[in-house]
């Protein structure tokens, strides 16, 4: 008796693992770069948000500065 010869089809087996592991490896990889990229451009979102806020507020201590200055002039001129 001779044993049943196995399918040609087994002995692609291997490699046809291999490829898909190396595709999913690749897919994997680019799903990581694009959260990469995502999360870049909400940083630089959030900076651009931060750093305009930040002009705002310097405006308005700039016209609370000449506030508090005229304040202290008319101040002074009414106590004399």
């Amino acid at each position: 008796m001779t044993a049943p010869a196995k399918p040609r089809w087994l002995d692609w087996l291997p490699v046809v693992g291999m490829i898909l592991t190396i595709c999913g490896l690749i897919w994997m990889g680019a799903q990581y770069a694009a959260r990469v990229d995502d999360n870049t451009r909400r940083i630089a979102v959030l900076e651009d948000r931060a750093q305009r806020r930040d002009d705002g507020l310097a405006t308005i201590d700039a016209r609370l500065a000449r506030i508090e200055g005229r304040l202290d002039a008319m101040r002074d001129k009414g106590g004399h």
